[in-house]
């Protein structure tokens, strides 16, 4: 996919961490490199189970691994990434609530109250859990703390595809 995506980054993961070349090749959307790799113009990419799952069930693609930490419910048959041995390439996109700096304490605890409301209800839940998301509904702290993790981990992949990290 695109340059900066976690599809460039994951497979410049799998570069460093198995020592293999590896050549992005960069799309403007997932549907267009799901085309490149149906018609085999690429060789491999890494896109999101939500979008691959049909076509691994219907035979047009193979699914190696996923890079969740858990099998996905969308193809339970598909191995994780550390459990084929690569743990390195245990990663996945994750989205979070942010305000500016400024936010007063106040609005930040009301906006992270009406989040974890709406993410604890069943029907948001359940329809989250069926596009293919793992819901984690954490706090301000715990979101602060995997933000932090997040960036030291990736830092290295960043330099490494040329991109220069935000500081």
């Amino acid at each position: 996919m695109g340059a900066g995506t976690p599809s460039h980054f994951g497979a410049s993961l799998l570069s460093l961490g198995a020592g293999l070349p590896v050549e992005p090749v960069h799309f403007r959307a997932q549907g267009d490199a799901t085309t490149a790799i149906l018609n085999g113009d690429v060789q491999g990419m890494f896109g999101t189970v939500s979008s691959v799952a049909p076509l691994v069930r219907s035979g047009g693609l193979r699914a190696l691994l996923v890079t969740s930490p858990a099998r996905s419910p969308l193809l339970p048959e598909v191995p994780t990434a550390a459990e084929v041995g690569q743990p390195i390439l245990a990663f996945e996109a994750w989205f979070g609530l942010v305000a500016p700096v400024a936010t007063p304490a106040a609005v930040l605890a009301t906006l992270e109250a009406a989040a974890l409301r709406a993410l604890a209800a069943p029907a948001t839940r359940a329809r989250m859990e069926a596009a293919g998301f793992r819901v984690a509904a954490n706090g301000r702290e715990t979101f602060g703390a995997r933000m932090t993790a997040e960036r030291a981990r990736w830092a290295e992949v960043v330099r490494a595809t040329g991109f220069r990290a935000i500081e």
